[in-house]
């Protein structure tokens, strides 16, 4: 964010990042059940908030904010549970995106990469050559018409 400080108006990025990092620290604890995985995980989004330096947030009332409801909340103060539901729906929609990119999920649909540079070559290659021989081509074409009659 270009050392942009945290507002009101961009916390949801910032709280979704943040969740992206406590998810990641969460599943590398290995296997556990899913109360022990929301505390763990609630707990972890809490200590990640606290390292952030005063100087990069606007006001206490942020950061207050961030750790009492998360943007976009409805209702109610935030808990263990419900930020691990949060964070699940913002990931599944985030592959559910990723899916619309070509070889995500399925390398057969990645095209490869010799027949793409063929197909890019050889325009680019004939754009140049006719820059640069440009007599020749019309002679080249002059030719080309007369010799097939």
């Amino acid at each position: 964010m270009d050392r942009v400080p945290i507002c009101q108006e961009n916390r949801g990025t910032v709280e979704i990042a943040i969740m992206v990092e406590a998810g990641s620290v969460v599943r590398e604890m290995g296997t556990m059940t899913k109360e022990r995985r929301e505390i763990a995980f609630y707990e972890q989004y809490m200590n990640l908030l606290a390292e952030i330096p005063d100087e990069m947030i606007v006001d206490n009332e942020t950061r207050d904010a961030m750790k009492t409801r998360f943007k976009g909340m409805r209702k109610g103060d935030m808990n263990a549970n419900n930020l691990l539901r949060k964070y699940e729906g913002e990931i599944a929609a985030l592959k559910k995106f990723a899916y619309s990119f070509p070889g995500f999920g399925d390398l057969n649909k990645l095209p490869s990469g010799t027949p793409q540079l063929q197909h890019l070559r050889k325009p680019v290659v004939n754009k140049l050559w006719v820059e640069n021989n440009q007599v020749r081509v019309s002679l080249i074409q002059f030719n080309l018409l007369f010799c097939q009659y």
